[in-house]
């Protein structure tokens, strides 16, 4: 009797323990994947800052080459017409550039 007294306590014992571990187990599963979900929205921060950079880049290079086409509008003919041809195709390209990296950015 004593002796299957002995053998149901090791047993739970065992149980309890593998319980246990498997408790252990699956809590490290999940702070595993938490990690990788972590890692995940740093990369994403990241890439996001970078586009985000370049759309300041582009957009400080339209406000350069804005600031230049004003200086034009000083120096017209008699008709009113700039003496120098302005940059039209500069600055839709700057302002679509800056445009789509603003919008991958916020796509992030």
């Amino acid at each position: 009797m004593a002796r299957e007294e002995a053998e149901r306590e090791r047993r739970a014992a065992i149980a309890k323990a593998r319980a246990q571990r498997k408790e252990k187990l699956d809590r490290v599963a999940a702070l595993e994947q938490r990690i990788v979900e972590i890692q995940a929205e740093i990369g994403l921060d990241s890439e996001k800052a970078s586009l985000m950079q370049q759309a300041i880049t582009a957009a400080v290079e339209l406000m350069d080459v804005l600031t230049e086409e004003v200086a034009k509008y000083e120096l017209t003919d008699e008709t009113g017409n700039t003496l120098e041809p302005l940059a039209k195709d500069l600055i839709a390209e700057l302002k679509a550039r800056k445009d789509k990296l603003v919008d991958q950015a916020r796509g992030l």
